[in-house]
């Protein structure tokens, strides 16, 4: 009996032994495997098994560390160098129009056809131009033309150079000028029409009544008309609607004629203000004159142009040569036009003491002694040395005596 109860405790002993061997081996995750054993790896677990999170009891002793993580910066390539490039420059008189504006970029490229006809009229609902031998003709919106309006510019160019001896295409070189769009829209409609040395006529409406005034360089000239207005513009400003003596029943050509008279002149030479001023001022009349009997509105405006043949200083023999060097800086806004006024005189002078070449022949002389063609704003400074130079070269051309001689000529004809 006392056997067998030792072998009892002994077994007891045996088992509790080995269960504190298997809790010691379990709490410190590791087992031995036997041999013939293979530890089971990751990849044997299949794929569409749930993982298993082992779970890991703290301990008081225990105090877990937590790092700061280290954030991943996922790999740049090298910086590719930008390549530099020097733009062409964009030419100053013309601005593409932006791309967010509502204005349509090919409304100038529509070409017109006018029927010939006087009695005809032909509203201009969008922007587009006419091509002749010498000239293309801009038109604006809102314009009422007469169906011979293109076909009365071209005669005027005629006529003007069959007066001056001059031409527009046999200028020296190619006109740059300034581009009236850029200043009137702010960009050019008609910036993909190639003008060449013809003259670019741009025919606006003043829609607002902003006193908009025609003007001449070599390579263009704008014309305003009130003449030209359609009736809807007309009819939708005060300051037109109600006062109808501002326009004509016909259209109006002298001041066409000024400024184009300007943009023949300055092709060939640059001149004192009273020369340029007043030979515009004189072909005005010679043309109209001369295109009188071509259309009644020819012969209207004729009978509208008021020429003056007086000014505000005397001019005699003694002092008619310094106020050619004077050439009216001096004067005040209110005496504004004696320079017009004295110029068509010496005009008239010269035409009849020298001959009908005169404007030519002073010109090709001018551009002799270094007074060319004018090129936009960029032309010779008349200073008091260029002045006395244009006097000089004047009395080359008309004689030493040429300033005493018109100081008493002008007495007995103004």
């Amino acid at each position: 009996m006392k056997k067998l109860l030792l072998l009892v405790l002994t077994l007891l002993l045996a088992l509790s032994a080995f269960a504190c061997e298997s809790q010691n081996s379990g709490e410190n995750g590791t087992k031995t495997p036997s041999a013939g054993q293979t530890t089971p790896t990751a990849a044997a677990v299949p794929t569409d098994t749930p993982a298993l999170t082992e779970s890991v009891t703290p301990t008081e002793t225990a105090t877990p560390t937590v790092e700061s993580p280290t954030p991943t910066v996922a790999p740049t390539e090298a910086p590719t160098p930008e390549l530099t490039t020097t733009p062409e420059p964009t030419p100053t008189y013309y601005v593409e129009p932006p791309l967010d504006d509502d204005r349509p970029t090919t409304v100038g490229c529509h070409p017109i056809t006018l029927s010939g006809n006087r009695d005809n009229h032909t509203v201009t609902d969008r922007l587009c131009y006419y091509e002749g031998d010498k000239c293309f003709i801009f038109f604006d919106t809102d314009l009422d033309l007469p169906g011979d309006f293109c076909k009365n510019v071209e005669l005027i160019i005629d006529a003007l150079e069959q007066e001056t001896g001059m031409s527009f295409l046999n200028c020296s070189e190619k006109p740059i000028g300034v581009d009236c769009c850029t200043i009137r829209y702010g960009y050019n409609p008609w910036g993909d029409i190639s003008v060449g040395k013809k003259v670019g006529i741009y025919v606006f409406a003043d829609k607002k009544d902003e006193a908009l005034l025609s003007c001449a360089f070599e390579s263009t000239c704008e014309f305003y008309s009130y003449d030209l207005l359609s009736e809807e513009i007309w009819n939708s400003v005060d300051s037109y609607r109600t006062a109808d003596w501002r326009r004509h029943s016909f259209c109006a050509y002298g001041t066409l004629v000024h400024e184009l008279t300007h943009c023949l002149t300055m092709r060939y030479a640059t001149y004192t203000d009273i020369i340029l001023e007043g030979c515009a001022d004189y072909y005005e009349e010679k043309v109209l004159t001369a295109l009188a009997d071509k259309s009644e509105d020819f012969a209207s405006s004729l009978e509208c142009l008021y020429l003056s043949s007086q000014v505000q200083d005397k001019v005699t023999p003694e002092n008619a040569e310094a106020i050619f060097l004077n050439d009216y800086r001096d004067l005040s806004h209110a005496d504004r036009g004696d320079e017009y006024t004295l110029g068509r005189m010496i005009c008239l002078f010269l035409e009849e003491t020298y001959g009908k070449s005169f404007m030519r022949d002073y010109a090709d002389a001018l551009t002799a002694a270094g007074f060319p063609m004018r090129t936009g704003f960029s032309f010779v400074t008349m200073d008091d040395a260029a002045i006395q130079k244009q006097a000089e070269v004047f009395k080359s051309l008309f004689g030493d005596d040429a300033f005493t001689r018109f100081g008493a000529w002008y007495q007995d004809h103004r």
